[in-house]
């Protein structure tokens, strides 16, 4: 699944669910979800950006709490601070 998100082919759609899926690993592979998943908080697509939230707020450290809230706070999409704003306060 990392593999498939880091190529860039796929369609911002299916990207999307990759990317909330991606978060849905076992502990032992945390670190390369975040990997995976912190660029495409700065994706075009907001629906992306949001499915990234989504997938790291199972996957909540220091580096990821400061990313949520930067979203939280200044992303251009409505969906996507709400999203970041929920994942931080659960």
């Amino acid at each position: 699944l990392f593999d498939m998100i880091e190529s860039g082919t796929l369609h911002h759609c299916t990207l999307t669910f990759a990317a909330e899926w991606a978060g849905k690993v076992p502990e032992e592979h945390l670190e390369s979800a975040r990997r995976v998943l912190f660029p495409l908080l700065d994706h075009a697509q907001p629906v992306v950006r949001e499915g990234a939230v989504y997938g790291l707020a199972s996957n909540l450290n220091e580096d990821v709490i400061k990313r949520l809230k930067a979203l939280a706070e200044s992303d251009p999409s409505p969906g996507v601070r709400t999203a970041a704003e929920s994942a931080i306060d659960e």
